[in-house]
């Protein structure tokens, strides 16, 4: 588990220098945060799943299913709590829902899932990341372009380049229709810019909340997101294979994935879609360091790496 974190924190800190000696300015963020939303994610879904051929397993729909169920429980239930016991303004409401509801899904659960449970967790980690990713692309981007300064209404924030490619490619996947190998390659080359880029962006808009701390009153606001996230989402997460039978590998993983801290790529949706960035950022870094205690803790409470055990 140290590793990816190790990785995440060099690359963050890397961004952060980037914008402190001001080789980038905030309108280059802005634009690297847009290159990584409707270029890159995209890229990610296609490429993940279109490169399956067929082979998904039953359990792993499971977690699919699971993934759009907890997020999106978590991101109703914040938005409701954001708009009555906190009662946010709404760019701040846009990003508390967003840091409660969304976990890093892949950049840290994958690494850590495959060093814990090996490489046949990896489609369990992938599915139940698209089932976030869902309920990322719709519910999700339905609070931001609401609750954001860049409001708008319709189908387009419904209709997100990323949601397109993810549909696209479990249809194929669904129907046995290969995606050419050059294709694959190519939006995997394109998708391997996601994390790196999402990490500067989140780097650099760090360096820029830094400053805004002692102006900004969010540390109510800190502490509910934290429970939302690093509580309550994997409590979800083990109810749900109680009342569901999801069992061995995959309610470990269930588990793993409901425990992750707030994505990485938070700051970039509040600085696409005009929401509070501070609490994006300051989001991240303090659910992810407390999740360097409450991960282990809470898989060894839940039993899940004996679960893992099991067939």
């Amino acid at each position: 588990m140290s590793e990816p974190l190790l990785i995440m924190t060099v690359i963050i800190s890397i961004g952060a220098l980037i914008r402190k000696i001001r080789l980038i300015n905030y309108d280059d963020v802005r634009s690297l945060s847009m290159l990584v939303l409707d270029v890159a994610y995209p890229a990610v879904a296609f490429g993940s799943v279109g490169g399956m051929n067929g082979r998904i397993p039953i359990g792993a729909w499971h977690l699919f299913m699971a993934g759009i169920a907890i997020s999106g429980i978590l991101t109703l239930l914040a938005y409701l709590v954001s708009t009555s016991m906190l009662d946010l303004a709404q760019p701040d409401r846009a990003s508390f829902v967003n840091i409660s509801a969304q976990g890093n899904t892949i950049f840290l659960a994958l690494p850590l899932a495959q060093l814990i449970f090996g490489p046949r967790s990896t489609i369990y980690v992938l599915m139940f990341d698209f089932g976030v990713t869902v309920v990322l692309w719709t519910l999700g981007v339905w609070v931001f372009r609401h609750s954001g300064h860049r409001t708008q209404n319709g189908p387009k924030g419904i209709l997100s380049p990323t949601l397109i490619a993810l549909v696209l490619s479990l249809a194929m996947n669904a129907a046995g229709v290969s995606v050419p190998g050059a294709i694959l390659k190519a939006m995997n080359i394109l998708g391997g810019m996601a994390t790196p880029l999402a990490m500067i962006v989140l780097g650099a808009t760090l360096y820029e909340a830094v400053f805004s701390l002692t102006q900004s009153p969010i540390w109510g606001t800190m502490v509910a997101a934290i429970l939302f996230k690093l509580v309550l989402s994997p409590t979800l997460a083990i109810l749900t294979a109680a009342w569901t039978g999801i069992d061995g590998l995959a309610r470990a993983v269930l588990i793993m994935q409901a425990a992750m801290p707030t994505m990485v790529s938070a700051p970039t949706f509040a600085r696409r879609y005009g929401a509070n960035e501070a609490i994006a950022s300051i989001g991240v870094l303090l659910t992810t360091l407390i999740s360097l205690i409450s991960v282990p803790l809470i898989l060894n409470m839940a039993g899940a790496l004996k679960a893992a055990a099991l067939p």
